[in-house]
């Protein structure tokens, strides 16, 4: 079986090769000669335009107080509050099965509730502690 013509030929023209004569070489100086004479009209002109410009005087920015800027802290549904609107986690009762506040020992790693011996989950990776919520069995 003979093998597909490509539908792509016409593409393949611009890989030609081109041949450039000196007349192109020497019409290039004269373009860089342009060019350069441009770029010169520009800056004098932008020169000429700042030195005729009325003076300008700035006022002086009051600084601003560092107090103002507070740190953000992430909660537990990663959304982002201040610093100081987090609250803590009381630990009186255990999430899961409500226990009271002697058998509490720990709190989850990702969700930081309060946890008893009993609802903690360890992981084998990281060997965290987590809730039966954020946790599952591998």
């Amino acid at each position: 079986m003979p093998k597909r013509i490509c539908p792509f030929d016409y593409d393949l023209i611009p890989q030609q090769k081109i041949h450039i004569s000196e007349k192109e070489i020497e019409h290039g100086d004269t373009k860089k000669i342009i060019y350069d004479k441009t770029l010169k009209m520009l800056f004098k002109g932008a020169q000429n335009h700042s030195n005729s410009a009325p003076c300008v005087t700035l006022h002086e920015v009051p600084k601003i107080s560092r107090v103002n800027y507070k740190q953000l802290m992430l909660d537990n549904h990663c959304n982002l509050r201040p610093g100081g609107s987090i609250r803590p986690v009381h630990k009186s009762v255990c999430s899961s099965c409500v226990k009271s506040k002697s058998e509490m020992n720990t709190s989850c790693g990702f969700c930081d509730v309060p946890l008893c011996v009993d609802c903690c989950v360890k992981c084998r990776n990281c060997s965290d502690e987590f809730c039966r919520s954020c946790s599952f069995p591998v």
